[in-house]
């Protein structure tokens, strides 16, 4: 690079818009497929092959299997190449992912299990397939302009507290640094859970019992000592799981982030005459 040619005094603010990368985890029938149904013109990679009752396009509606991992890199590369209408991916799951990942790694070095391998070393032969995998993400994110949803299931796992007692936290059911490879590169990390109505009713005795006379859907985007979650958009701790209500908090987003680099373009124009207008790279969705 040639920094002598470069004036850093001369530089703009540019926006570009880049569609978001959402996890979504939870209990299996929580109703994560469902949600993700409803995304802006979705198509699955159905690893899990259990969305036969959606009406949603996946790898199997162009009669392509996955059985490998190179099968899912395949079918990234092909979304990337090729024009189709699709404007959300939806990885379903992250678990199935993972098997086909480590299934890789035991073909390639003949090992029964990633316990074979001493120091750990099984479990970090994953991270590098990991992030193939987000690089061919990116790609459909950045040149596409696809929105992501990875979709995962959930395991309770005792978390260490340096100040206290642990506890058992909901956390994504993948290798611990897969799990924060994906988390770091998310736009939004959501655990999904019913929130249950308890009506307490009196009985004889002055006994008390608890029912449940209603439940709700969340989307829990706080994250507290009881779950991991994640959130760059501003949303309430809980949202109804419904992908407008995401949507809505993800767009509104987008638009302040670009009123504010409109804002920043105007004072830069007036402090210096002549500047070029302010890049915008803006996908439809």
């Amino acid at each position: 690079m040639t920094h002598q040619l470069i004036n850093l005094s001369e530089a703009k603010p540019t926006f570009q818009f880049v569609p978001p990368m959402f996890l979504v985890y939870g209990r299996n029938g929580i109703g994560k497929s469902y949600f993700a149904s409803k995304s802006t013109r979705p198509i699955f990679i159905d690893l899990d092959e259990n969305i036969f009752e959606l009406p949603v396009d996946s790898n199997r509606s162009f009669d392509i299997s996955i059985f490998t991992f190179q099968d899912v890199i395949s079918f990234l590369d092909m979304l990337y190449h090729q024009n189709h209408p699709y404007k959300t991916l939806v990885v379903d799951s992250l678990s199935s992912l993972e098997k086909l990942i480590i299934q890789k790694i035991l073909l390639e070095t003949g090992a029964k299990s990633l316990g074979d391998f001493q120091y750990g070393q099984g479990y970090l032969r994953m991270i590098p397939l990991w992030e193939q995998f987000l690089v061919n993400i990116k790609l459909l994110r950045t040149v596409k302009k696809m929105t992501v949803i990875l979709l995962g299931h959930y395991k309770e796992k005792r978390d260490p507290n340096l100040t206290g007692e642990s506890y058992l936290q909901y956390q994504i059911d993948l290798y611990e640094r897969a799990a924060k490879l994906l988390v770091n590169c998310c736009s939004a990390v959501f655990f999904a859970d019913d929130k249950v109505v308890v009506h307490h009713e009196r009985q004889a005795f002055g006994q008390e019992i608890a029912k449940a006379v209603a439940s709700e859907r969340l989307l829990y985007a706080d994250e507290g000592v009881k779950f991991r979650a994640k959130d760059t958009y501003g949303r309430p701790p809980t949202i109804p799981m419904e992908w407008t209500a995401v949507y809505h908090y993800a767009k509104a987003h987008y638009q302040k982030v670009k009123a504010t680099f409109n804002e920043k373009q105007c004072v830069s124009n007036r402090e210096a005459p002549g500047v070029e207008q302010l890049t915008q790279q803006e996908g439809a969705h």
